[in-house]
């Protein structure tokens, strides 16, 4: 349990560095990552941010000012995550599933 305070602190100290060097960011999962089996995990940092996979609301908590988590099971295949906030919208493509496509 300790090990997973360290962590969260870490991505905490990442996340609120990066939320001040730009708006709105997808910090996790990175753009075409491979997701093999388990669930999404999904860092981003935005004012007011709001997460969607494919379209579809995804619930997230607030780990800190304009810092949200949320780890989403998701069905085998490509996907696109999306974060939206007044100021503007980013998305990353990612896949998950044993099918993983190429490149």
């Amino acid at each position: 349990m300790k090990i997973r305070a360290l962590v969260a602190i870490f991505f905490s100290a990442m996340l609120a560095h990066a939320a001040e060097q730009s708006e709105g960011r997808i910090m996790r999962p990175v753009e075409h990552a491979a997701i093999l089996n388990g669930p999404v995990d999904i860092i981003a940092t935005a004012p007011g941010g709001q997460l969607q996979i494919d379209g579809r609301p995804v619930t997230a908590e607030q780990l800190f000012p304009n810092v949200f988590h949320a780890s989403e099971k998701v069905l085998p295949g490509t996907h696109t995550l999306t974060l939206k906030w007044s100021g503007g919208e980013s998305s990353i493509r990612f896949s998950a599933g044993p099918d993983i496509p190429a490149g």
